[in-house]
């Protein structure tokens, strides 16, 4: 099997486990918030993909405000930074802020997870 896509590694560092179904990548955990979604109506219902928090800003945008992280674009793309300073994580050049927000909350879940040992 080859590597979990950026978007897919990025809910598995939220606590959900990702499973592959045909070519969709789907949170398997039935109780996970990323595997139901409240409508427009304000109808719950069941939809198990994984949201591409590294290309959807209405996904990755309330995770920036929640978590209060820095968006700097820099000469080598895109720097990603918690406050006040913590942590940082610079994208390659070309890629896109979303990239360095997931490449971020990669670094920090390494971080907490080193913390517990």
């Amino acid at each position: 099997m080859t590597e979990k896509p950026l978007h897919v590694q990025v809910a598995e560092a939220f606590g959900c486990t990702p499973v592959l179904n045909g070519a969709t990548w789907e949170c398997g955990d039935h109780g996970h918030s990323y595997s139901s979604i409240v409508d427009e109506d304000g109808e719950e219902y069941n939809d198990y993909i994984i949201p591409r928090f590294d290309t959807d800003w209405a996904v990755t945008g309330p995770l920036i405000e929640k978590h209060m992280i820095t968006l700097t674009p820099t000469p080598m793309g895109w720097s990603a930074g918690t406050w006040p300073g913590s942590y940082e994580h610079q994208t390659p050049d070309g890629a896109g802020p979303l990239i360095a927000v997931c490449n971020l909350i990669l670094v920090l879940k390494a971080a907490q997870d080193a913390r517990k040992q």
